[in-house]
């Protein structure tokens, strides 16, 4: 019995010890492929990780090169920046002076007419501008020594006259107080002002008293916002100014006036040259002419000569030719009077020319 126990226990530890093994065994296998296909994994993993890695580096790279780019310009931005800050700084140093220096009247004529000037050269017609000190006004009953600062001469004998000495006290004063009220005030009394210099200005007539008369005087304002401040406060400003012969104008206006009338010029300058080509033309026409009638004669003449020649060449061939062959027969050593042949041809005939007066008709047309 006890030897049965034995023999079932030493079975039982070796089915025991065989299960043992079997399972390490299948464990083991089980790991040796969970290995192979972690490494299978980890192979597939390396090489979609391959070019995310490559791209990674590349825009690494590229954000280095654009961080120091960005340092550089915001190195140069800094400086760009105090560049700017001192040009505006003497800027406004320049156009505080400026307005200091324009709130003179003499200053302030004496920019206007330089502005003026200006303005003539942009437009291209300085040679068609005569400025004050060309400009010779009297007459009409006012004083003789007021003369506009400009003279524009137009095609057909018109002119334009113009004046920079525009009232600009308030406006300066206006544009620099701070006080909305007083602003205010100092239009409404600039806008006065205008008015008060219109008047002034049709009072002179200019078109009584410059030749070639003006047809209007302009009144010329050398700011911008002028005009619109003072038509601002007074609605009817250019309409008053008009009835009284006087136009308001900026730079912008005036330029634009000035261009119109260089273009009539260049026109007038088409007209005048076209009228030389057409006296040229008759003139060419008539020279034509009296060529034709020399050639006329001149074909007379040949035909003349061609027909005496011919005469003659008979009168050889009838009478002098036989007295000769008479005299051959009792003089030795005479040579015989070679033969002459005539002229066939005359000269050719022109066709009847054109009259004079067709001529100028054709080439009026």
């Amino acid at each position: 019995m006890v030897e049965t126990l034995l023999v079932l226990v030493v079975v039982l530890v070796a089915l025991l010890l065989v299960l043992q093994v079997r399972g390490v065994s299948e464990k083991a296998r089980l790991v040796g492929e969970q290995a192979a296909e972690r490494a299978r994994a980890e192979a597939g993993l390396r090489e979609m990780v391959q070019p995310l890695q490559t791209q990674l580096e590349t825009y690494q790279k590229v954000v280095k090169e654009l961080e120091t780019n960005r340092a550089k310009q915001e190195g140069s931005l800094s400086t760009q920046l105090k560049e700017l800050n001192r040009q505006y700084e003497g800027l406004r140093t320049q156009t505080h002076d400026l307005a200091s220096a324009l709130k003179y009247s003499s200053t302030r004529g004496t920019w206007g007419e330089i502005q003026l000037r200006r303005i003539v050269e942009l437009a291209g017609m300085v040679p068609y501008c005569d400025f004050e000190e060309q400009v010779h006004a009297s007459g009409g009953g006012h004083d003789g020594a007021t003369r506009p600062d400009l003279v524009v001469r137009l095609p057909g004998g018109t002119s334009i006259a113009v004046d920079a000495k525009s009232p600009g006290d308030a406006f300066f004063s206006a544009s620099e107080t701070d006080d909305a009220a007083e602003a205010d005030r100092l239009l409404e009394q600039f806008a006065g002002s205008v008015a008060a210099h219109v008047k002034t200005l049709s009072a002179k007539a200019y078109w009584d008293r410059v030749q070639p008369a003006p047809e209007f005087v302009v009144m010329f304002l050398p700011v911008e916002p002028m005009l619109a401040a003072s038509a601002t406060k007074r609605p009817r400003l250019l309409e008053e100014a008009f009835e009284q012969k006087v136009i308001l104008a900026t730079p912008t206006s005036l330029i634009a006036v000035l261009r119109a009338a260089a273009f009539g010029w260049r026109q007038e300058r088409i007209a005048e040259d076209a009228q030389s080509v057409a006296r040229l033309a008759e003139e060419m026409v008539q020279r034509v002419l009296t060529m034709w009638t020399y050639f006329e004669k001149v074909g007379r003449g040949l035909n003349s000569a061609i027909d005496a020649f011919n005469k003659t060449v008979g009168s050889f061939e009838h009478r002098v030719r036989p007295s000769a062959r008479q005299l051959e027969e009792h003089v030795q050593n005479v040579k015989d009077l070679q033969e002459i042949e005539p002229v066939a041809k005359t000269g050719r005939s022109l066709a009847p020319g054109p009259t004079v007066v067709e001529a100028s008709e054709q080439n009026s047309a």
